[in-house]
C-alpha cells in the first residue's frame, strides 16, 4: 500500500490518472473512426453478398 499522507505520492498518482484520461480522450475519436470504418466495410460486404444471392436466385427462378 502507498501511504496517503505523502503528498508527493498523491500528486504523482493524480497527475498520472489525469494524463491517462487525457490520452484516452485523445485516442478515442481515432479508435471510433477505425471502428466505424471497419463496420461500414463489413456492412458493404454483407450488402454485396445479399445482392449476389438475390441475383442468383432470380437467375434460378427464371
Amino acid at each position: 500500500m502507498v501511504p496517503l499522507n505523502d503528498s508527493g505520492t498523491v500528486w504523482t498518482s493524480l497527475m498520472l490518472s489525469f494524463y491517462l484520461s487525457l490520452n484516452i480522450s485523445y485516442q478515442l475519436p481515432s479508435l471510433m473512426h477505425v471502428y466505424s470504418a471497419r463496420a461500414s466495410m463489413f456492412r458493404f460486404v454483407l450488402i454485396r453478398e445479399n445482392n449476389s444471392k438475390k441475383k442468383k436466385g432470380n437467375l434460378l427462378e427464371s
